[in-house]
């Protein structure tokens, strides 16, 4: 007999959302008759068929269905309980676990340099984020802290503002507006912009192409950029422009392309996020300094950005 575990859970949530075995798969890392196997395993062990088969994939039963909620809700917790545990973990090493997205690397590193010149016995760990993950990388307990673009609420998840920064476009060298110097909403809001993947949040979307300051929906390309370097492309190519924050329009632009303040609509907002509930004072000495540094004055984004 085969015992349940988050193994079997994981490979069955896997397959639900993509419908194929190859997909999750991939998604997981495994091999596909391993990912098959587990599948074959849990069904087993039910005694119940959860998908049915056809020749394009596999889609839940209704069983399946009603096992899907429990099983997204049991891993959902089993990875909270982890979580938990390895934050425990970090403070009794006196560690803090500290996320920023790629663009904010220049405020990342004023803000931690001076942390760790404040706290030196603490051992500051660097974690990627996304943008996909968000303020989601907090709630989760992926990492303590996160200095991102406030624009897009979490649940359990609080932003203290630490910046302003202009937004901007970024456009390719032969766009028509390549030469301006300045721009207003109105004059890039049916502009195209790089498509998002499916699953993406749309929260963020929304925040980060100025959703709040648009007539109607977002024109977006016909295809969807699977990396960065295909976003430039589109960008530099003219198929695409992006809209967001004066350090993400920076941080895609590349040679012969144009950075142009938008000078019609509020600035952007970094803040720190951390959970509601972290009150631990490693966590809290970190938003402090980050108050005290980087507010204000010459150490703005405004001073940087020039």
């Amino acid at each position: 007999m085969v015992s349940i575990d988050l193994r079997h859970l994981r490979c069955f949530l896997a397959v639900a959302e993509h419908g194929q075995v190859s997909r999750a798969a991939e998604e997981m890392h495994l091999a596909q008759p391993a990912l098959s196997q587990s599948i074959r395993q849990l069904e087993r062990e039910l005694g119940i068929a959860l998908f049915e088969r056809h020749p394009r994939g596999m889609r839940l039963t209704p069983a399946g269905t009603e096992l899907f909620v429990h099983a997204e809700s049991a891993v959902r917790s089993a990875d909270e309980a982890i979580s938990v545990g390895h934050a425990h973990r970090r403070e009794r090493q006196r560690e803090l676990r500290v996320g920023f997205l790629p663009p904010l690397t220049h405020v990342a590193t004023e803000m931690l340099g001076a942390y760790e010149r404040d706290q030196p016995l603490i051992h500051v760990v660097i974690a990627p984020i996304t943008l996909a993950d968000y303020g989601q990388a907090v709630s989760r307990r992926e990492v303590d802290v996160a200095l991102l673009w406030a624009g897009v609420a979490e649940p359990g998840v609080v932003l203290e503002p630490v910046l302003e920064e202009p937004r901007a476009v970024c456009v390719g060298p032969s766009h028509p507006l390549a030469a301006r110097s300045e721009l207003r909403f109105a004059e890039i809001e049916d502009e195209p912009l790089p498509r998002t993947p499916d699953g993406f949040p749309a929260a963020v979307s929304h925040a980060l192409h100025l959703g709040e300051y648009r007539r109607r929906p977002a024109r977006v390309t016909g295809e969807v950029p699977r990396s960065p370097d295909e976003v430039i492309w589109l960008i530099a190519s003219g198929r695409a422009i992006c809209v967001g924050p004066l350090s993400l329009a920076r941080a895609i632009a590349q040679e012969g392309m144009h950075v142009i303040p938008l000078i019609d609509v509020a600035p952007a907002t970094i803040s720190i996020a951390r959970r509601v509930d972290d009150n631990r004072a490693t966590v809290r000495a970190l938003c402090d300094i980050a108050a005290e540094r980087l507010c204000a004055g010459p150490t703005s984004a405004h001073a940087r950005a020039g």
